[in-house]
């Protein structure tokens, strides 16, 4: 699995898989404590579905 921090749209957050040019994949966006934005990209909805499904364990 990618790092938890992941603040690029080189690879997805999920499965680490790397991503092609020229292409839109899901992103989601999280607030951190002092307001700013992480973006979290994914190489599909399947990724986007089971990285917020474990942001929900925690």
């Amino acid at each position: 699995m990618a790092a938890n921090r992941v603040t690029n749209f080189e690879v997805c957050a999920h499965c680490g898989s790397e991503f092609e040019r020229g292409v839109r994949y899901p992103v989601v966006t999280v607030r951190t404590e002092d307001g700013g934005p992480l973006f979290y990209s994914f190489c599909d909805d399947d990724c986007k579905a089971a990285w917020l499904e474990s942001r929900t364990d925690e």
